[in-house]
């Protein structure tokens, strides 16, 4: 399998600026990690949200079995360093099923609060409406890591940047929204706005770029 680093300048960057990757991890190994320790994570922030109301859906159980059950897979799987197809497969099953999850978390989340009372207290204040995405994002990334898309002449890096792109639209659309219920009668909240919007553009432009970013452009992701 290709290493990763060649087709993601910025990660490369990052990782010799901020850390020194140890010799037994190569850069595909750190994205997987990186992905196992946001699921499993993850989980815990469902369990603690979904608590709020002692799971009254059963179904409020579903993201948290697949954060553990997923996050372990993930992990796994990053640690191996030759892998079966039918590892292969459970790998790309679980990931895909991550993005089921989220899509069905997103739809759920939507029925409970837009389709019943559509006005901004209810974007707002109801079950974040894309919090589940979250799930759908990050098996995307474990996937990419992986070369999934390869077959479909996309690199690697360039999706990525689209994915964290896409992260941060709807960070910033999410930010508009909460701040907007007061107006913005704070002056400060006008920052996470600025930086959401200043980090969307700047990770869309470099996913749409056909060729490799110069050190500058490449510092100017970093700091997006």
């Amino acid at each position: 399998m290709r290493a990763l680093l060649p087709h993601l300048p910025e990660l490369k960057m990052l990782c010799n600026a901020l850390c020194k990757i140890p010799p037994w991890l190569n850069p595909r190994q750190v994205v997987l990690l990186f992905a196992a320790s946001n699921f499993l994570f993850m989980g815990i922030d469902v369990a603690i949200a979904h608590s709020y109301n002692r799971f009254a859906d059963s179904r409020e159980w579903v993201p948290i079995i697949y954060s553990a059950v997923g996050g372990c897979i993930v992990l796994v799987y990053a640690l191996m360093q030759n892998t079966s197809k039918i590892v292969r497969f459970i790998f790309s099953l679980m990931c895909w099923t991550g993005v089921g999850v989220g899509l069905t978390g997103f739809y759920l989340h939507i029925d409970h609060t837009i389709w019943r009372e559509f006005s901004l207290k209810a974007i707002v204040y109801a079950a974040p409406i894309a919090a589940p995405l979250s799930y759908s994002g990050v098996a995307l990334v474990a996937l990419v890591a992986t070369g999934f898309f390869d077959r479909f002449s996309i690199s690697r890096r360039r999706a990525l940047l689209f994915l964290v792109a896409a992260g941060f639209l709807g960070n910033l659309v999410l930010t508009i929204l909460d701040h907007a219920r007061n107006g913005f009668f704070e002056a400060e909240e006008w920052a996470s706005v600025a930086v959401s919007a200043f980090g969307t553009v700047v990770l869309f432009w470099a996913a749409c770029k056909t060729r490799s970013g110069t050190r500058e452009e490449n510092i100017t992701v970093l700091i997006a």
